[in-house]
């Protein structure tokens, strides 16, 4: 069931309780307004980092973590990453696709699109690694993620992971688009992990 864009309504409804359910959706209610905030484990990897500092994923496995692009280019773009980036079906994209890994173990797989018109991108387009970073880079260029969406599913392993995952292994796949403090979308991403990744979230209560 789709979450409703405007949820005051439904939070009114559930006056006088803390907490208002309906099947698919949980909230956080308080005299008509969702008082709840979500963090997610996704954060760090949102900003640049500082100088001098390494990158999220550097930190986060104390070095242990490296990658390895897989494929870098211009295609055109499927209708879940046009509806993603609000372009129309097959306009031009910039794809670019890592394999990540923990003591040289693949866990995980991420491709990210961007708009190939999308201003001083067009290095994301060559198959080497990005000096600072992709983050750093876009931010760099002007385009700093103000709001992300994500989707989290359980799935099943595919011949389509391109041999790196055995098929039926489960995955745990987020879509996440990025956008602009103008809600302009400029990245959209698919990470497919396996071995056990987890994606936290959690919720502060006012």
């Amino acid at each position: 069931m789709p979450v409703p864009t405007d949820m005051s309504g439904l939070c009114g409804r559930a006056a006088g309780r803390r907490e208002g359910r309906r099947p698919g959706v949980a909230l956080y209610c308080y005299s008509r307004k969702v008082v709840g905030m979500w963090k997610t484990s996704s954060a760090p990897y949102l900003a640049p980092p500082a100088p001098g500092q390494p990158d999220a994923w550097t930190a986060q496995t104390q070095g242990r973590g490296s990658q390895r692009i897989l494929e870098a280019g211009y295609v055109e773009a499927s209708a879940e990453v046009a509806e993603a980036l609000r372009l129309e079906p097959g306009a031009g994209v910039i794809r670019r696709t890592r394999l990540i890994l923990i003591d040289r173990e693949p866990v995980e797989i991420v491709t990210s699109h961007y708009p190939s018109d999308l201003n001083g991108v067009h290095a994301l387009a060559q198959p080497r690694p990005v000096r600072g970073g992709t983050v750093w880079l876009l931010a760099d260029l002007g385009w700093v993620a103000a709001r992300a969406v994500e989707d989290v599913s359980a799935e099943t392993a595919t011949a389509d992971l391109g041999g790196h995952v055995p098929q039926s292994v489960p995955l745990l796949v987020t879509r996440r688009t990025l956008y602009t403090a103008a809600d302009v979308p400029f990245e959209y991403t698919v990470m497919t992990a396996w071995d056990g990744r987890r994606q936290r979230y959690i919720m502060e209560v006012a």
